[in-house]
C-alpha cells in the first residue's frame, strides 16, 4: 500500500476481542485512530512511538462500551479529540448502564470534543474516508469509506459470515439489513470491509456466502 509511509495497523483487545484501527500516513508524521477497545490505548502509543507519528485525531464508529472503553486514556495521552455521531453520545454519558455484560473494570463518562456526521471526509495525508451513517446497530453507527483503496472500515455493522448484534437498546434488525443492502453492498464487491469483530472480509464475498444475505442483489 504506497511504500512503508501508509499502513492500516489492526489491534484487537479487551474482553470481546474487538477491533480499533491505527492509520498512518508517515510522511505527514500522522496517524488517526478508529475505536479504541479496553487496553489498546498502549498498543497505539507504541505504533505511534515506533513510526514517530502523532495521533491527530480519535474517531468512534458508535459507542457501545467494548469500541470507547480506552477512548478518554488515549485522549488524556495524545490531546487528540474524539468525534463520533450525535445520535450515538448519550452511551458515553453512563457507559456501563448500556452494555451486555457486567463489566470488570470501569469505564468513566466522558464527552466527545466533537460531532462527525454524514457527508464529510475524514482527510489527511494522501487517506481520504467518507463518512457515511450506517444505522441498526446502534443510532449513529458510522462506516468511513477509502474508495482509493477499495478499503471500509465499518465498525459492528457487518461481519463475516454475520452483521452487528440489534438486541441492544438503539438496535434495529430491519434497519441494519436495510443499511448492508442499500448503502454498504453497493460500495461494491472488491470493496475490503474492516469490522470490528472476527477477519476481514469483502462485500463480495458477504454478498456470497453471508446468510442474513440471502436475496441481496
Amino acid at each position: 500500500m504506497e511504500g512503508k509511509e501508509l499502513k492500516i495497523f489492526p489491534v484487537e483487545s479487551g474482553p470481546a476481542y474487538t477491533f480499533g484501527y491505527f492509520v498512518m500516513d508517515a510522511s505527514v508524521a500522522e496517524a488517526i485512530v478508529f475505536d479504541v477497545p479496553y487496553g489498546a490505548a498502549e498498543h497505539f502509543l507504541a505504533l505511534a512511538a515506533e513510526h514517530r507519528v502523532r495521533i491527530s485525531r480519535i474517531i468512534l464508529t458508535h459507542s457501545h462500551w467494548d469500541h470507547v472503553a480506552d477512548a478518554e486514556k488515549l485522549r488524556r495521552e495524545t490531546s487528540a479529540p474524539i468525534e463520533i455521531h450525535a445520535d450515538d453520545v448519550y452511551r458515553l454519558q453512563d457507559p456501563a448502564r448500556y452494555a451486555s455484560m457486567a463489566l470488570p473494570f470501569v469505564i468513566d463518562p466522558f464527552e466527545p470534543d466533537r460531532l462527525i456526521s454524514e457527508g464529510e471526509t475524514v482527510e489527511f495525508g494522501r487517506w481520504k474516508f467518507d463518512v457515511l451513517k450506517t444505522p441498526g446497530h446502534s443510532e449513529g453507527s458510522l462506516s468511513f469509506v477509502d474508495k482509493q483503496r477499495n478499503l471500509a472500515i465499518t465498525g459492528d455493522v457487518l461481519f463475516a459470515g454475520s452483521i452487528g448484534r440489534t438486541d441492544l437498546p438503539g438496535g434495529d434488525t430491519a434497519l441494519l439489513l436495510s443499511t448492508i443492502k442499500e448503502v454498504l453492498l453497493p460500495l461494491g464487491d472488491e470493496m475490503s470491509i474492516l469490522p470490528g469483530h472476527g477477519p476481514h472480509t469483502t462485500i463480495g464475498q458477504e454478498r456470497r456466502t453471508n446468510p442474513f444475505l440471502r436475496g441481496a442483489v
